[in-house]
């Protein structure tokens, strides 16, 4: 009776611990990106390089503020650096998706462990945007 009593106890922790350590996520790093496109003077269109930390076939932009009030967009996308065969379908920030966060998928496989960056293009307009980006 003893020993079903710590059989039962050492199965509940084995099990708690085993729940515990599964759901531990793992995820991309997020990145700030402020860039500047379209119009002239200075071009700024593309983030920093960030590393990509997990196997996810997907990109994340979220815009979080604009220089301009409305009429102008920006045209963005995710791409592995030193190959822009990999890269995610665009998505379109601008003033109007403030806060909004976009997904795109990944045109060829994104491995993990690797360097990528989002790179932008004027869609309409000169736009400073800023927000944030994890490949």
């Amino acid at each position: 009776m003893i020993k079903n009593k710590l059989a039962r106890k050492m199965c509940v922790l084995a099990t708690v611990c085993c729940l515990g350590f599964a759901s531990v996520p793992v995820s991309a790093a997020t990145i700030d990106f402020n860039v500047t496109v379209g119009g002239s003077g200075s071009q700024d269109p593309l983030s920093q390089r960030t590393s990509k930390n997990d196997g996810e076939q997907r990109a994340y932009f979220t815009p979080t503020y604009s220089s301009v009030g409305s009429g102008a967009a920006l045209e963005a996308f995710s791409y592995k650096i030193g190959d822009s065969s990999t890269k995610t379908s665009s998505v379109y920030m601008g003033p109007g998706n403030l806060g909004y966060t976009q997904t795109a998928g990944y045109k060829k496989t994104a491995a993990a462990g690797l360097q990528y960056a989002m790179q932008s293009v004027a869609a309409m307009g000169r736009i400073n945007l800023k927000g944030k980006y994890c490949p």
